[in-house]
């Protein structure tokens, strides 16, 4: 669940996290912007996301 106010999800399937990532840049958004997410209803809290920092 997402708590912040002002924020946009959009969801789409890549092979890994590089590739969501690199998806964010080609479309010239910042990293402060767009990142890789996994959502999942089985996979723990950890290591979910990888910033592009």
């Amino acid at each position: 669940m997402f708590s912040y106010r002002g924020w946009w999800v959009t969801a789409a399937t890549f092979p890994g996290p590089g590739e969501a990532n690199n998806w964010c840049r080609a479309q010239g958004f910042g990293p402060d912007n767009c990142f890789a997410k996994l959502v999942s209803t089985t996979a723990g809290p950890e290591r979910l996301t990888l910033s592009r920092k």
